[in-house]
Parts: C-alpha cells; sequence; structure tokens
C-alpha cells in the first residue's frame, strides 16, 4: 500500500467558512445591466434616479463616487436595442413571406383611441401569423402618437409608410386578414388593405357581450330545440351570455 503522507506534507491546509471575492462588476457593467433591466421591464430612466439606488450602486461597485446610468447614455442603448428588433422583425417576415411563397399571410391588428383631454390621438398596429414551422406569433409594430388626421386614406397611409420607415418591408402586400374595432372609420381603413379578409368578429362578440351586460340589448330569444326524452321539438328560450361566458 502506497503511502500518501508525504504528498500531503507541505500543502496549506484550507480555511474553512473563507469568502473568496470572484467578481466585482464595474461602473460601465452596471450601467449595461440597469439599462437591459429598465428596458426589459418597460420602466422609464428616473426609477433608477433615486437616492437608495445610487447608494445601492455604491455599494455594488465598492466606489463611494459611482454615479448612476445617464439618462443620454440609457437613450443611447435604447436606441440600438430598438434598431435590432427593427432588423429581427424585418428578417422574420422576409424570410415567412418567402416560405408562403410570397402570399399574404399577415393578420393585422389596428385600432386608434384618443386621450382623456380629447387633444392627443394615437394609433396602435399589432401582426399575428402561424409561422413555417406552425408556430403562433405575435408582433408589435407600431404606435403612433400625435396623429394629425383620422380619415381611413391618411391612417391607412401613415400604416404603410411608418412599416416601410422602420422595418422597410412592404405590409401591403403581407397582409391576408384585418381586424379592427367596431367603428365605422376603423373599419374603412381595413378596406383599403384591399386583398385582405376583414375578420372583425372577435370584437363585434366583444361589442354585444357589452352590450347585453349592460341591458342596451334583449339578451335572450325563443328557440326550438329537440328533447331526447320525449322525442319530440319544443320551445324554449335561450340566454345569449350563456355562449359567452
Amino acid at each position: 500500500m502506497r503511502d500518501i503522507s508525504d504528498s500531503s506534507e507541505g500543502s496549506a491546509p484550507k480555511r474553512r467558512g473563507a469568502q473568496q471575492k470572484l467578481w466585482t462588476p464595474t461602473q460601465r457593467e452596471i450601467g449595461v445591466f440597469m439599462a437591459q433591466w429598465l428596458i426589459s421591464a418597460g420602466m422609464p430612466h428616473h426609477t433608477i434616479t433615486s437616492e437608495s439606488f445610487k447608494l445601492l450602486n455604491q455599494r455594488l461597485t465598492g466606489d463611494s463616487g459611482a454615479t448612476i446610468l445617464a439618462a443620454s447614455t440609457f437613450r443611447d442603448l435604447l436606441r440600438a436595442v430598438f434598431a435590432n428588433f427593427c432588423d429581427m422583425v424585418k428578417d422574420l417576415l422576409e424570410q415567412e413571406f418567402k416560405a408562403a411563397h410570397e402570399y399574404p399571410f399577415l393578420d393585422i391588428h389596428h385600432g386608434g383611441w384618443t386621450a382623456a383631454n380629447g387633444k392627443i390621438s394615437a394609433m396602435g398596429t399589432s401582426a399575428s401569423f402561424i409561422d413555417r414551422f406552425w408556430r403562433y406569433q405575435e408582433l408589435a409594430l407600431l404606435l403612433m402618437v400625435g396623429n394629425a388626421s383620422h380619415v381611413s386614406s391618411a391612417v391607412h397611409q401613415s400604416i404603410c409608410t411608418r412599416v416601410i420607415d422602420l422595418y422597410g418591408v412592404d405590409i401591403n402586400t403581407m397582409v391576408q386578414f384585418t381586424i379592427s374595432d367596431t367603428t365605422s372609420s376603423a373599419r374603412k381603413v381595413s378596406k383599403l388593405f384591399e386583398d385582405s379578409v376583414q375578420t372583425d368578429c372577435t370584437m363585434h362578440i366583444l361589442n354585444l357581450c357589452l352590450q347585453y351586460a349592460m341591458g342596451h340589448r334583449e339578451n335572450k330569444e325563443t328557440v326550438e330545440a329537440y328533447d331526447p326524452v320525449t322525442n319530440t321539438r319544443k320551445r324554449e328560450k335561450r340566454y345569449y351570455t350563456d355562449f359567452f361566458f
């Protein structure tokens, strides 16, 4: 049997419970982490400008003079992230359009609203589709604030132009279905995507449910139903909202 006592001699005994400092984040690294956290959580820059957050930053770095990520730096990082997102959306839409043999495949959702003061209007646009791997995809494409006109042709033009500016694709050729709210102006916008099919049933069902719940529409009707017990047809009252909730 080999004696291992000699090989163990001279080795320093291990200190039990000793703490080892493996990594200290730099000011730049913490700034990047802060930006990633704010962007992923959808929070504004002033979230990290409080005194308590500054103290946390100083404790993390061990530097009493450590500063918070500057607002201008955060905006630069945010622009870079958004530019990367636009490139990813462009690549995805072009790949799916090619996989669909350049047939329309997108379902466009659009809607507009006005702020409570009646002075600021906004338009939101998103797209959904089933990709070539049979996965459901949904993309938030646009949020335009301060639209000068509610005319359907102007809204349609602003959607198409803005998508080209940001993503470099002609969305008009990709739209197969359109979904809007139940207002006539929104439906006019959908009609301007000439080759698309309006599929507003989702919004109409929601609208009907709200009207039934508020008592603005008759909530029941008399129908004929087959009774398997008596093997006859009978008339009964049926409530619409039983099918919705």
